[in-house]
C-alpha cells in the first residue's frame, strides 16, 4: 500500500494505492478517442415488444444531452425514454436507450443520419424489446483506454504493469469515488455540505464566485434557503452525493490506513460476501468493532450526525445505501506500444468494471500521477 503524493486526490480522500510500484506516469483522455466505453445491459430482444433499443456510439455529447436531441426531433415526452446510466462527454460511448416503439418512430431514426455530423453520434443498431430501458437494467461497462507518453520505454513499463497487476490481483483496488465526482475544481463536497447542514448563506456566498453557477443565483431579499431551492435539482443533487461520497472515501482511507481492504470482524458483508461501508444517509446503520469506531471518528470530526441527511427540503434528503470497499474488474488485458526514437511508450488497457466503478480509479494504480 503506497500514499498519493497529489494534493487534489488528498483533498478528496484518495489517499491510498493498493500497489506499491512506481507507477507508468502518462496522459489518459490526450484524444477524446483514447477513452472508449462499451455498456453492458440486460436488455432482452422481443420482435413484438412495445418499445425500440437503439444502440449509440457518440462523442462530445453527454446521455442528458442526447436523450434532448431524441427529444426535439422524434417530438417524444422524455418521461418514456430509458436508458441503464449516465456516459461522459469526454469520451467515445456506446449505449442502449429505448424509446416507444411505432411503425412512423422507427422509420424517422432512418433519417436522423441527417443530423449525425453536427452532433458527432451514429446509431449502429435498433430492435424491438418488450420493456423500457432502466437504471437496472446495467451490469458494468467495458472499457478501452489509452495512455500516452508513458515516463518508460516498453521494457520497463511492462515489468512496472506486470508487478502492479499482481500486486492489485492479491490486495484489490480500494473501490474510491473517482475524482470526476468532486468537479472540475474538486469542491462539490464542499457545497453539499453546506446543504446538508443548512449553511445556505455560507453555500449561495461560495455559488455566487463560482463562473458557473453565479447566473442560477436570484435575489431573493436575503432569503438564502429560498434562493437554494430555487436551484436546479440536478445540482442539488450532485452537491450531496458529493458530500456523500467525500465521507465514504473518507472512511475508506482510514480503514485502510489500518487495516487495508482486508474483512475484519464486525465488517458489512452483501450476499456476495464482500465487504461494504455505508453511504452515510438518515437510516444508515453502522458496522460494529473498528470499522463502526473509524465511521463514528469521521463523522464527529466532521461535526454531522446521520440524521443530518433528514432534510426539511424533502427532495434533498438521503436514506443511504451500501457500496463495495473493492472495486470489481475483469477482463484485463494490457498491450505496450513501443517508440522508436522516444524513451517513451503508449499502453492500450482493457477491462470490465461493475456499475458504479470508476475506470479512473483503477487506472491511478497503474499511473500513479
Amino acid at each position: 500500500m503506497k500514499p498519493t503524493t497529489i494534493a487534489h486526490e488528498k483533498s478528496i480522500y484518495l489517499e491510498f494505492y493498493s500497489s506499491d510500484t512506481e507507477g507508468i506516469g502518462g496522459i489518459i483522455k490526450k484524444d477524446k478517442n483514447d477513452f472508449k466505453v462499451i455498456e453492458d445491459s440486460d436488455v432482452e430482444r422481443d420482435e413484438k415488444g412495445g418499445h425500440l433499443c437503439l444502440v449509440v456510439e457518440k462523442e462530445d455529447i453527454t446521455t442528458e444531452n442526447f436523450i434532448s436531441i431524441l427529444k426535439g426531433e422524434l417530438h417524444l415526452d422524455g418521461r418514456f425514454i430509458g436508458y441503464a446510466g449516465n456516459k461522459d462527454k469526454n469520451a467515445v460511448t456506446v449505449q442502449k436507450i429505448s424509446i416507444p416503439y411505432s411503425d412512423e418512430i422507427s422509420g424517422k431514426i432512418d433519417e436522423l443520419h441527417l443530423i449525425l455530423e453536427k452532433f458527432k453520434f451514429k446509431i449502429t443498431e435498433k430492435f424491438r424489446i418488450k420493456r423500457k430501458i432502466r437504471l437496472g437494467y446495467l451490469n458494468g461497462n467495458f472499457f478501452e483506454i489509452y495512455v500516452r507518453d508513458c515516463d518508460t520505454v516498453q521494457a520497463e513499463t511492462t515489468e512496472r504493469l506486470n508487478k502492479i497487476l499482481t500486486e492489485i490481483s492479491n490486495a484489490g483496488v480500494p473501490n474510491y469515488f473517482g475524482v470526476q465526482r468532486f468537479g472540475a475544481n474538486y469542491d462539490t463536497h464542499i457545497y453539499g455540505k453546506h446543504l446538508v447542514l443548512r449553511e445556505y448563506e455560507k453555500l449561495v456566498e461560495m455559488l455566487k464566485n463560482d463562473n458557473l453557477f453565479s447566473r442560477m443565483i436570484r435575489n431573493t431579499n436575503n432569503d438564502y434557503m429560498r434562493s437554494v431551492k430555487n436551484l436546479p435539482y440536478f445540482f442539488l443533487d450532485i452537491f450531496i452525493a458529493g458530500y456523500q461520497s467525500y465521507l465514504f472515501n473518507k472512511i475508506l482511507s482510514e480503514r485502510m490506513r489500518k487495516f487495508g481492504l482486508n474483512r475484519i470482524e464486525g465488517d458489512y458483508v452483501n450476499s456476495k460476501q464482500d465487504v461494504v461501508l455505508p453511504l452515510i444517509g438518515y437510516k444508515s446503520k453502522f458496522p460494529t468493532g473498528e470499522t463502526g469506531e473509524i465511521i463514528e471518528d469521521v463523522m464527529e470530526k466532521e461535526g454531522i450526525t446521520k440524521e443530518i441527511f433528514k432534510h426539511e427540503i424533502k427532495f434533498l434528503s438521503r436514506k443511504g445505501d451500501l457500496r463495495k470497499i473493492n472495486l470489481n474488474f475483469r477482463d484485463f488485458s494490457c498491450e505496450v506500444e513501443a517508440r522508436e526514437t522516444s524513451e517513451k511508450s503508449d499502453v492500450r488497457f482493457k477491462f470490465w468494471l461493475e456499475k458504479g466503478n470508476y475506470a479512473t480509479v483503477l487506472m491511478r494504480e497503474f499511473c500513479k500521477n
